[in-house]
């Protein structure tokens, strides 16, 4: 092999390595994100408390599929659609009604949308307050599986 060869080789295989180096920018739907909780990595860290604004305005969000689409990625999507469409971060005691037809089925969700404010570290009179009212703060939490 001459040198005019190793030469031509080199380049070619640094054009192929900075070629395969270009940034590719991917979109993530919310029912696939890969999440982790706190509790499952063994960090622990000083909670967080925030404030919720709420509005006194419910929304709707709405999620079609076909016929044999999963039942709980249209209420996630509906929810997803709710929050989005109103810049929302969380709602709020959501009510859902469904339509089904031989074509698929149309999810709707109503609630309050509310959006978290003023995050601040924990204090000892925010544990005393949760410590004494639990019982009120207590709900259920729709978690989809």
């Amino acid at each position: 092999m001459n040198r005019f060869n190793k030469i031509a080789i080199l380049f070619i295989a640094t054009t192929i390595l900075f070629t395969g180096c270009a940034t590719i920018t991917t979109r993530t739907l919310a029912e696939e994100a890969k999440i982790a909780y706190m509790r499952d990595t063994g960090v622990f860290h000083i909670p967080v408390v925030a404030e919720l604004e709420v509005s006194q305005t419910k929304i709707t969000g709405t999620a079609s599929g076909g016929v044999g689409e999963n039942f709980e990625l249209l209420r996630v999507r509906a929810v997803n659609n709710a929050l989005a469409a109103n810049n929302a971060d969380v709602l709020l005691e959501p009510r859902f009604s469904y339509e089904s037809s031989t074509r698929g089925m149309t999810v709707k969700v109503t609630g309050f949308p509310a959006n978290y404010k003023n995050f601040r570290t924990i204090t000892e009179r925010d544990t005393q307050l949760i410590n004494n009212t639990y019982h009120l703060l207590k709900s259920n939490v729709y978690i989809p599986k």
